[in-house]
């Protein structure tokens, strides 16, 4: 009887079971799903909010641009006009009454990240020393489903609703 109790006392655990480790396992690629789907949601979401508040302060910077009748370049005795052009994947800060007739060589081009597109129903064209321009709805979307509104009101007023 001496010898089995000793035999028992002696026989130390050795590892895991494969049941163990199998739900060790489980609960931890629960915890590394939650983690990089909140994390990803997070970054998709804080770039959109980047996206929109860009094209929000590009819409701003024009007008001031066109209100304070600053003209770049070397061939402005007087100030002139600034708008921007909305396209699907970027959008164009310009100087100038229209598009057509800008001045290129002050263009400046801003590409939205690959997951992002606009939409508007023109150029935004803001007039000079008053800042006014036609109604318009810039709609700004991305590859999940996220929608945001840029409004423009006849006074030229920006809002990001």
């Amino acid at each position: 009887m001496a010898l089995l109790k000793t035999y028992i006392r002696k026989a130390p655990s050795r590892g895991f079971t494969v049941i163990e480790v199998i739900v060790i396992l489980a609960l931890l690629a629960i915890l590394a799903q939650v983690t990089f789907s909140g994390d990803i949601s997070f970054y998709t979401k804080k770039t959109f909010n980047e996206e929109v508040t860009g094209l929000y302060f590009s819409l701003m910077h024009a007008r001031i641009s066109s209100m304070h009748n600053v003209c770049l370049g070397i061939s402005c005795p007087d100030g002139k006009a600034h708008g921007v052009r909305i396209e699907t994947d970027k959008y164009i800060l310009f100087q100038g009454s229209n598009f057509s007739d800008r001045d290129v060589a002050q263009d400046k081009i801003i590409i939205f990240l690959p997951s992002v597109s606009a939409t508007s129903t023109g150029d935004v064209v803001f007039e000079q020393l008053s800042g006014n321009t036609e109604e318009r709805i810039i709609t700004i979307t991305d590859d999940t489903g996220r929608v945001a509104r840029i409004l423009i009101n006849e006074e030229g007023r920006i809002e990001k609703p």
